[in-house]
C-alpha cells in the first residue's frame, strides 16, 4: 500500500482536465477547437457524444446531445417485444418505420418507447378495422408532414437563433452556452404544440365532412 500520494483514478471516469486533454489528443484537434471540446464538456457533454460529432466535421453539434440524449435513452422497446406483446409483427413493425422515413430497426434492436409501443401494439390489435394498407398509408403521411416540420425546426434554430447567439457572443465557442439553453427551452415546445395542432385539424376534417355531406344531400346539392 502506497502513503502520501493521490487515490488511483478510477478508469470507467473521464475527469475534468485529463478527459479534456486525453479527448484533445485522441483527435488530434487544433487548439481553438480545443476550447470547444472544454466547453462541451463543462456543459455535460459526453466524450463519446463529442466523438461522434468530430466525426461529422462539426464539432460544435456536439451541445445538442445533452437535450436529445435523454430522449433517445426512452426508446427501450424492440420490434420483437412489441410482436410478443400481441402487436405488430416484426417486419409490419419495420415496415411502419421505413414508411414513417425511418431505418428499419433490427428484430432485437431497442428502437421505440414504451409510448410508441403500445400504439404499435393497438394498431396490430385493431387491424381488422386499420389494415396494413390504410395504417400504411397513413404512416407515410406522418413521416412526410413531420419531415417537413423538422426540417424547418432545424433550419430556423441555425439559421435564426443559433446565428444571431453567436453573433452576440463572438463566435461558436463563446455561443455554446447560449445555444445549449436555447436548444433545451425550444425543443420540448414541438410537442404539445404539434399534438394540439393535429386534434384541431381533425376536427376540422371532420366538420368539413359533415358539411360537405349536407349539401350533397340538400335539394340544391
Amino acid at each position: 500500500m502506497r502513503d502520501g500520494g493521490p487515490m488511483d483514478a478510477d478508469p470507467d471516469q473521464e475527469p475534468g482536465s485529463a478527459s479534456r486533454e486525453a479527448l484533445i489528443r485522441e483527435l488530434g484537434v487544433p487548439d481553438e477547437l480545443g476550447e470547444v471540446i472544454g466547453t462541451l464538456l463543462e456543459l455535460g457533454v459526453t466524450p463519446d457524444a463529442i466523438r461522434r460529432a468530430h466525426a461529422t466535421g462539426r464539432l460544435e453539434d456536439a451541445i445538442f446531445e445533452p437535450v436529445l440524449g435523454p430522449v433517445r435513452a426512452e426508446r427501450t422497446v424492440s420490434p420483437r417485444e412489441i410482436e410478443a406483446d400481441g402487436g405488430l409483427q416484426v417486419a409490419e413493425t419495420q415496415l411502419m418505420a421505413l414508411n414513417f422515413g425511418l431505418p428499419a430497426p433490427e428484430p432485437d434492436e431497442p428502437f421505440f418507447t414504451p409510448e410508441e409501443a403500445w400504439a404499435l401494439k393497438r394498431v396490430g390489435q385493431l387491424r381488422e378495422l386499420w389494415p396494413p394498407e390504410v395504417y400504411l398509408q397513413i404512416a407515410r403521411v406522418y413521416g412526410q408532414a413531420l419531415a417537413r416540420v423538422a426540417e424547418a425546426e432545424v433550419h430556423a434554430f441555425r439559421n435564426r437563433v443559433e446565428a444571431r447567439l453567436k453573433a452576440e457572443s463572438g463566435g461558436t465557442l463563446g455561443a455554446l452556452p447560449a445555444v445549449h439553453e436555447a436548444f433545451g427551452e425550444l425543443l420540448p415546445l414541438a410537442d404539445p404544440l404539434l399534438l394540439g395542432v393535429h386534434r384541431r385539424r381533425v376536427e376540422h376534417e371532420i366538420a368539413q365532412a359533415a358539411v360537405r355531406e349536407a349539401e350533397r344531400q340538400s335539394p340544391a346539392g
